[in-house]
C-alpha cells in the first residue's frame, strides 16, 4: 500500500514536468513525419514548412538551454498561433479553411487549432496563474 502511494506521488511530480512539453513534442513529431514524407514521396516542402522547422528547432534549443519555462511556452504558443493563421505549415499537405465576411477572408488550419486546444489543456494550470 505504501509503495502505491509513493509511486503515485512520484508519478504526479513527473507528469507535472512532462505535460507542458506535449504540444512541442507533437509539433516536432509532425514535422519529422512531414520531412519523412517529403523524402520518400513526391511532396515538396514549401517555405511554410521550412519556417516551421526553423522555429521549432529554435524552441527546442530554448527549452534545452534551460531558459525560463514561461519563455518556451510563449514561443510554443506563438508557433501554434502562426500555424493557425496559415503562416506556418506542419503537415505535408496543408489544409486551409476560409472564413469570410464581405471581402475580408481569413484562412486557418484545422490541425493547428487542434494543437492550440492541446496546448491550452496541457498548460491550463500555468495559464490560470497569469490571469490574475
Amino acid at each position: 500500500m505504501v509503495g502505491i502511494v509513493i509511486f503515485r506521488y512520484y508519478f504526479n511530480r513527473i507528469m507535472k514536468k512532462i505535460i507542458p512539453y506535449i504540444p512541442l513534442a507533437v509539433i516536432a513529431g509532425t514535422l519529422l513525419y512531414t520531412g519523412y514524407m517529403a523524402l520518400t514521396t513526391t511532396i515538396n516542402l514549401q517555405a511554410k514548412h521550412y519556417a516551421a522547422i526553423i522555429l521549432t528547432l529554435a524552441n527546442i534549443i530554448c527549452y534545452a538551454a534551460k531558459f525560463k519555462p514561461r519563455a518556451g511556452k510563449v514561443i510554443t504558443l506563438g508557433i501554434i498561433l502562426l500555424g493557425c493563421f496559415n503562416v506556418l505549415g506542419f503537415t505535408p499537405a496543408i489544409y486551409s479553411l476560409f472564413i469570410g465576411i464581405g471581402r475580408l477572408e481569413i484562412s486557418f488550419q484545422p490541425y493547428s487549432f487542434l494543437l492550440l486546444a492541446i496546448f491550452v489543456i496541457c498548460n491550463l494550470p500555468s495559464l490560470s496563474k497569469y490571469r490574475q
